[in-house]
C-alpha cells in the first residue's frame, strides 16, 4: 500500500494522508477455528436431522456454533478515523462490507486504553456521553499503546488508561516527550543513554493542594525525596477478606474434625480430606493477603537514576527500583491485584497508584488507600520524575557540547 503498517493483536493499522485505518485480518488459525466451528455446526445439523429431534439446546448448539464458525471464517471489521470530516466509521460483515455506522469525533471525549481483567486482552476505545466504541484490541501492551497514541494525534482527543487521568493530546506531543523516546530507543539498541520519562514535558506540572486528613507524606533530606503510602488499616474490604477467611478456615476444621469422628474407612478418608484442606488453605489465604495488605506501608524514592519503592510490613522490606529510563507513566486508577475483597463472586477493584513501564509491567500500590490521596501522590512523583529528567537533561548538554568539538 506504500504506507507504514503497523500491528495491534490481528489487526494492521496505517494512516493514509488524513485517514487512520484500522482492518481485522483473518489469520490461518482465526480461520481455522470458524472452519471447525462450521462442521462442528454441519454435524450437529446432520445428528438431528436424522435422529428426528428438535430439541431446543440442540438448536442453540448448531445457531451458536453456526454464528461463530461464520465470524471467525469470515468476519470483517474495519475502522476509519477521518481527521478532516472529523468522522469515524465502523464497517462489519462476512466476506465483504454488509453494516456501516459513523459518528462524530465531537461525539467522543477521549480514548480509553482498557485492560480486560483476568484476561491478557487490552482495549483501545472511544469513550464519550454515553458512547462506548471499540477500534481495536490486542495482548502486546506495546502494539495496543502505540495505536491508543496514533489514534490521540490523529483526532486530538485526551488518552485515558483504565480508570486514570486523561491526558491531553500536547503532553503526548511535547519535545522533551519525543526526545526521550529517541534516547530509550537509541539505548534499548546500545548505542547511546539516555531518558524516556513520559512525565517529561516543556510546561511545569501542577501539584494541586493536598486533600483534607491526607495521610500520605513526603520527605527530602540531603537530597533525597521519598514519598511514603501509609498503610490503609483495616478498611471494609480487607475486613470483610479477612473475616471470610476465618468463616472458611472455621468451616474447614469443623468438617475435617466431623469426618474423623465417623468410622469412614481410609479409602474414603483419602478421597474426601484433600477437598476440606484445599478450602481450608483458601481460608488461610484470604486471611495472609488481607493481614498484609492493612498493614503494608510503601516507600517511594525518586533520584537521577529512577523510582525505588520499598513495601515494608512489620519493618520488612522488599526493594525494588525501576530505571527512569522504563517508566512509562505514574497515574491511579482502578486496578484488581492485591484488591480487597469487597464480594464473592465478582473481581474485586479499588484505586490504586499504579506505575507503568515501557516492557509492559506494571507496578500497583496503596490498596485501600482513598483515590484523592493516591491522585496527590501520583502528581507529585510525576512532578519529581520530571524535574529529574531535567536535571539529567541539562547535565548531558555540556558533555554533548564537548564532543562536538
Amino acid at each position: 500500500m506504500g504506507h507504514d503498517i503497523r500491528r495491534c493483536g490481528a489487526n494492521r493499522w496505517w494512516i493514509d494522508d488524513a485517514r487512520l485505518h484500522v482492518r481485522r485480518e483473518r489469520g490461518v488459525k482465526r480461520v481455522l477455528k470458524g472452519v471447525a466451528a462450521l462442521a462442528l455446526s454441519a454435524g450437529l445439523s446432520l445428528f438431528l436431522v436424522k435422529a428426528g429431534s428438535w430439541d431446543p439446546q440442540g438448536l442453540l448448539a448448531v445457531a451458536l456454533s453456526l454464528a461463530y464458525g461464520l465470524q471467525r471464517a469470515l468476519g470483517v471489521w474495519e475502522v476509519s478515523l477521518d481527521r478532516v470530516r472529523g468522522k469515524v466509521s465502523w464497517v462489519w460483515g462476512l466476506g465483504v462490507p454488509m453494516l456501516r455506522w459513523s459518528r462524530r469525533v465531537a461525539d467522543f471525549d477521549r480514548v480509553r486504553l482498557f485492560t480486560q481483567e483476568q484476561s491478557p486482552a487490552r482495549d483501545v476505545r472511544l469513550i464519550g456521553p454515553g458512547r462506548d466504541q471499540l477500534v481495536a484490541r490486542g495482548a502486546d501492551p506495546d502494539e495496543v499503546f502505540a495505536l491508543a497514541e496514533a489514534v490521540v494525534r490523529h483526532v486530538r482527543l485526551g488518552l485515558q488508561v483504565g480508570t486514570g487521568r486523561v491526558r491531553p493530546p500536547g503532553e503526548l506531543d511535547s519535545p522533551e516527550r519525543a526526545r526521550a523516546l529517541a534516547q530509550l530507543s537509541a539505548r534499548l539498541q546500545g548505542v547511546g543513554e539516555g531518558s524516556a520519562l513520559e512525565a517529561s514535558r516543556s510546561e511545569p506540572i501542577e501539584v494541586p493542594e493536598p486533600p483534607p486528613g491526607c495521610r500520605v507524606r513526603v520527605h527530602e533530606e540531603d537530597g533525597q525525596w521519598r514519598l511514603i503510602l501509609p498503610e490503609p488499616g483495616w478498611v471494609n474490604g480487607f475486613r470483610f477478606q479477612f473475616g471470610m477467611g476465618v468463616v472458611t478456615l472455621m468451616l474447614t476444621l469443623g468438617a475435617g474434625g466431623y469426618l474423623l469422628s465417623l468410622t469412614l474407612e481410609t479409602v474414603s478418608l483419602l478421597m474426601v480430606m484433600p477437598f476440606v484442606l484445599v478450602l481450608g488453605l483458601f481460608g488461610a489465604r484470604f486471611m495472609w493477603k488481607a493481614m498484609m495488605g492493612a498493614i503494608t506501608t510503601c516507600h517511594l524514592s525518586v533520584s537521577r537514576p529512577g523510582l525505588a519503592v520499598e513495601r515494608s510490613t512489620s519493618g520488612l522490606t522488599q526493594p525494588l527500583r525501576i530505571p527512569a529510563q522504563l517508566i512509562r507513566d505514574v497515574d491511579v486508577r482502578d486496578h484488581s491485584e492485591g484488591a480487597p475483597l469487597m464480594n464473592l463472586f465478582d473481581p474485586s477493584t479499588c484505586p490504586m497508584l499504579i506505575i507503568d513501564r515501557y516492557d509492559g509491567k506494571q507496578l500497583t500500590l496503596g490498596a485501600g488507600l482513598p483515590r484523592e490521596e493516591l491522585e496527590w501522590a501520583a502528581a507529585l512523583v510525576r512532578q519529581r520524575l520530571a524535574r529529574e529528567a531535567e536535571a539529567r537533561r541539562q547535565e548531558s548538554l555540556p558533555e554533548k557540547a564537548a564532543r562536538g568539538k
